[in-house]
């Protein structure tokens, strides 16, 4: 993979371990097969995509979501060096509630913690850049898919928006479906997980070992305030 070295947060850890949050890789590797289309919304530089595509082998599709110029450029290197751009299609821009703009913070160091902004105000006075990126809504983005069976979604804090934005993809597919949720970060948390819960009946999360753990909407908001959750919904897959 491509990385930058300059970032110490996802790439140092690469580096030096080989991999990256392994609790949620392996539970991905349990359940995602040959064949499956599958979607990485906020795909960094790569890391998902690149276990995505190799699961999903030759005969399956990897849409990968990265607002990020920088990152997606890394992204694509990885995809080509792989061998996987044959099967891999890359759209730079954001994941979001309605098509249109979005203004994107990418802080020094840590280009993992990206996040979409209202204004160029509310990024302060913390050492980043600032980007316009295109953005779009995942029904849009795959509206020509026969089938989604998988999407991953970490984008900090803009995962309500995404939700709001794939609401056809949830209702025509139900896709297996893993996302980072952190009530801190959500306008609405419990509006959130209701929402989840129309579509999926039941709430999990991943555990330290990569297993599926049921867990309630009062525990995620209740507990470990502020802390993220790694969600998964829908599984398993292809049975």
């Amino acid at each position: 993979m491509y990385v930058d070295t300059r970032d110490h947060g996802f790439a140092v850890n690469l580096l030096l371990d080989g991999g990256w949050e392994i609790w949620t890789t392996v539970f991905i590797g349990q359940q995602v097969r040959s064949g499956m289309t599958v979607v990485d919304v906020g795909a960094n530089y790569g890391y998902y995509t690149l276990v995505l595509a190799f699961l999903a082998g030759e005969a399956g599709q990897v849409i990968a979501v990265e607002p990020n110029p920088a990152a997606a450029a890394k992204l694509r290197a990885s995809v080509e060096l792989n061998g996987a751009a044959p099967r891999v299609s890359v759209f730079v821009g954001a994941a979001g509630a309605v098509d249109g703009e979005a203004l994107l913070f990418v802080p020094d160091g840590e280009p993992k913690n990206a996040t979409i902004v209202a204004s160029p105000e509310i990024a302060g006075e913390r050492p980043g850049s600032l980007h316009r990126v295109p953005q779009t809504t995942l029904d849009r983005l795959l509206e020509a898919a026969p089938r989604v069976d998988f999407v991953k979604i970490d984008a900090e804090g803009a995962e309500q928006a995404i939700l709001d934005g794939m609401r056809g993809v949830l209702a025509r597919h139900r896709p297996g479906l893993v996302l980072e949720f952190n009530a801190l970060r959500c306008a609405d948390p419990a509006a959130f997980l209701r929402e989840l819960a129309a579509v999926y009946s039941r709430l999990y999360y991943i555990g330290e070992r990569g297993e599926p753990v049921e867990i309630s909407a009062k525990q995620l908001l209740e507990e470990r305030y502020g802390q993220d959750w790694m969600l998964c919904l829908g599984f398993p897959l292809g049975g």
